[in-house]
């Protein structure tokens, strides 16, 4: 769906392998902390801890360049999803005209 819209509003489509990797990040983000309370909480309403306990390191420096290309990406499909949504509006106004 994604290549459509890029495509609609003349951008390039999206690289696959820039799309797997994020998919995959996104998803090993998922499998460590499947309702998002791990990364903000250290511990649970329950006092267990968040994370799992094998999880020794957590390198921040990588984590929040990969955030920042998630936050970019997403961003991008946002604002190539608002593109096409202000397009169509202006159609559905000038057909209403």
């Amino acid at each position: 769906m994604f290549e459509e819209i890029y495509q609609s509003v003349g951008w390039d489509k999206p690289e696959s392998i820039d799309v797997e990797g994020i998919d995959d990040y996104i998803r090993q983000l998922s499998d460590q902390d499947p309702n998002s309370y791990c990364f903000r909480y250290s511990h649970s309403k329950k006092g267990t801890r968040s994370l799992p306990a094998d999880l020794k390191r957590l390198n921040l420096r990588h984590f929040a360049e990969m955030m920042s290309r998630i936050v970019s990406y997403i961003d991008g499909i946002d604002t190539a999803t608002s593109v096409v949504e202000e397009w169509q509006d202006e159609m559905e106004a000038d057909y209403r005209e």
